[in-house]
Formats: structure tokens, C-alpha cells, sequence
């Protein structure tokens, strides 16, 4: 796979290699793995075309836990592609049962005969998972859904699904995971192959889909702990140009200041100019906990006031206070700590959205994900 390469800093790539445990074992799908499916237009070439398009998150679930069916869970799908990524999905079936009305009725599986079951989607258009980090609130829905996966088989045109993300995140999921002893290596039986990013390297056609391009940017989530947010979008080889779209996936993270790294700094240095050019259409970010929450209990996570020093920084990379004005920031992984048993309402979801709104200095468009699960949002 030819790799194009944007500069992060020489103290995030060491950082980084510091953190790998192992290599993986060799997994990759190869040349079988890549599909041509169809995905975001394409000309003749194989290149995208200028016309690129946007994407629909659909909500399996949203919140950090501790309700196993509520935690976080997304399907990712680029407009006009036959296929979705999952990404992080804690959530999954039971999320798809709720959704598959919603999938149905968008383009272009509209225009199938019937509608799209939940089994339809998870083992025909489900094309791939990123995996943010292992834990499992991140993993569960994909792990336990994988027994109505299918291996791969060629002549039947079924083919291995991509499990994405960091080196550290597919050597934490092979050892303990899919490892023969929490749950069958499924990936040596041909149902997954581990496809590895590389921080700062672009990645094309991901998981098949034709024209779409992903950059995975570590981040700390706790000490000596790794986490990733994957850009997806077209033409990430050129960050600079004025053409594509991209959206910025965003798993756990803490600010580099707590986490004493220089992981958020790279990664907003690097998608300013697609702020700045109206590239990105989304953010999708944790918010785990209200403001009042000491240091020392974050454990790697968000508050409102954190989250909003994040977006001042970018703000100012961009080059303007009014630079953010009108994003669409995607709000996931609330805690629903304290949800009561009659109402399923939360009081700490509710501080954290009120603060959320009060901090909004910078005009963005908050979007709660835990409101719209079985739900679909557009950006």
C-alpha cells in the first residue's frame, strides 16, 4: 500500500513507539482485503472525484457506561457507499436492532427491495471496525456480535473484515480478545484480518471503500495508555487542498496537560487547514464528566471545560476566534452513572449538556449523541 506521510512531532512518534507491545501475528487480508465496492465517486483512475461527499453517523449507542446497551457504538457511512465502518463499538446489535429503519430508509439502501435487517447490515454492509483503544466498553458489541460473522470464502464472495487502529490497540485486541481463551482468534479462522495504522500515514480505500481515505493520530487516555482519533475523509493526502471532506472520529483522550503529552497539539496542528477550509464537517469528541470532577478522577477523560480549552486551541491554530463557528461537534460517552430505573434520565448527563451549552464560546453546533441513539446524524 503506497503511504503518504503528514510531519508529527519527533516527541509523538517516540512516544508512540515507546508504547507498542508486540508486532501482531500476520493477519493482513492482503489484496483480497481491498474491495471494489463502490464507495465515494471515483473517476476512471481510481480518484476522487470533486464532488466529495459527506457521511451519516448512525448512534448504536452512546454513553461510557455502565449500562452494557447504551455504551458507545457507530456506524460510519460515506454518502453514496454500499459499506460502513464501525467505529468503537461497545454497542452493536442491540443498537442495530433499533437502527435498521434508519439504515433502510437512507441512499442508497433505499433503493433495495425490503428493508435491511439488523443481521443484513452487521454481515453485509458492515465493511470494517476502527478500534479506538481496547477497552471494553469499546469492543464488546464487536466481539460478541462476531458469532454471526461469517469466515471468508472467496468463491462465495465473502471476504475477511479489516479490524483498524493503532499497533498497541490490535496487540491489546489479538492477546486478550481474540486470543483462544476469552473468545476464538477468530481472525486466524478468516473472519477479521488486523490492519495496522501508522501515526502521521494516510491510509486509502480503507476497509474497501473506494476513495476514502483515514490518518490515525494517537492520544493518551491515562497513564502510559494509548488511544486514537481517526480522520476519515477524501484527498487526506493533501490537507492543504480546498477539495474532499473529512470527519474526525475522536475516542477517550485527555488533554495533554493532565496526560503530560503532545498528542492533541499535533493532531490540531494537523487538521487546522481542513477547519480552515471548510474540509471538515465534524467532530465527534468525549465529554465523560462535569467540570467540578477533580484531576485525579478523569482517568484520561474529558469535562466540559476541558473540552472546550481543546477547541480554543484548534480555534487558534486555525487562526481565528470565529473559526469553529457553526462545526458540528458530535458529544459522545457521558457517563450515565446515576440513570434512574423509571425515568432512564440522568442527572450527570444533564450537568454535563448544561455546561456544554454555557462554555459554547466558540459557536459550535453541539450535537448530544446519547439523544439520538437508534438515530442518525448527518454532517
Amino acid at each position: 500500500m503506497i503511504r503518504k506521510f503528514i510531519v508529527l512531532t519527533v516527541a509523538t512518534l517516540l512516544a508512540y513507539a515507546s508504547c507498542g507491545d508486540n508486532d501482531l501475528p500476520s493477519t493482513d487480508g492482503g489484496a483480497a482485503a481491498v474491495r471494489p465496492i463502490g464507495g465515494h465517486p471515483v473517476d476512471a483512475a481510481g480518484n476522487y472525484t470533486a464532488n466529495a461527499t459527506s457521511f451519516t453517523v448512525f448512534v448504536l449507542g452512546a454513553a461510557g457506561g455502565p449500562v452494557e446497551s447504551r455504551v458507545s457504538g457507530y456506524l460510519i457511512h460515506p454518502a453514496n457507499s454500499s459499506n460502513m465502518l464501525g467505529f468503537d463499538c461497545g454497542s452493536l446489535m442491540s443498537g442495530l436492532r433499533q437502527a435498521a429503519k434508519v439504515v433502510s430508509s437512507t441512499a442508497p439502501f433505499n433503493a433495495l427491495k425490503g428493508k435491511l435487517s439488523s443481521r443484513d447490515i452487521h454481515r453485509n454492509v458492515i465493511s470494517g471496525y476502527l478500534v479506538s483503544h481496547a477497552h471494553i466498553d469499546h469492543m464488546s458489541g464487536l466481539i460478541i456480535a462476531s458469532a454471526d460473522e461469517r469466515a471468508s470464502n472467496k468463491t462465495a464472495g465473502i471476504l475477511p473484515k479489516a479490524i483498524l487502529g493503532l499497533n498497541s490497540t490490535l496487540v491489546n485486541i489479538h492477546n486478550h480478545a481474540f486470543n483462544n481463551q476469552l473468545w476464538p482468534d477468530l481472525a486466524l479462522f478468516g473472519f477479521y484480518f488486523y490492519q495496522q495504522l501508522i501515526p502521521g500515514s494516510v491510509a486509502h480505500n480503507v476497509s474497501g471503500i473506494q476513495g476514502l481515505d483515514a490518518i490515525a493520530f494517537p492520544v493518551s487516555h491515562g497513564s502510559n495508555y494509548l488511544s486514537t482519533c481517526f480522520l476519515l475523509g477524501t484527498n487526506l493526502s493533501n490537507l492543504e487542498a480546498a477539495e474532499g471532506s473529512a470527519i474526525l472520529l475522536c475516542g477517550d483522550l485527555g488533554t495533554d496537560a493532565n496526560e503530560k503529552s503532545v498528542y492533541m497539539n499535533d493532531m490540531w496542528t494537523a487538521v487546522a487547514p481542513l477547519v480552515a477550509s471548510s474540509r471538515l464537517k465534524a467532530i465527534m469528541i468525549e465529554c465523560s464528566f462535569p467540570t467540578a470532577t477533580s484531576t485525579g478522577a478523569l482517568f484520561g477523560h474529558l469535562t466540559p471545560a476541558l473540552l472546550f480549552q481543546e477547541l480554543h486551541t484548534l480555534a487558534k491554530k486555525v487562526g481565528s476566534d470565529n473559526a469553529l463557528k457553526g462545526m458540528k461537534v458530535l458529544i459522545q460517552h457521558i457517563k450515565e452513572n446515576d440513570v434512574d430505573d423509571d425515568t432512564g434520565v440522568s442527572a450527570s448527563v444533564g450537568v454535563v449538556a448544561q455546561e456544554l451549552e454555557s462554555l459554547n464560546d466558540v459557536g459550535v453546533d453541539l450535537i448530544f449523541t446519547h439523544e439520538k441513539v437508534g438515530g442518525a446524524i448527518s454532517v
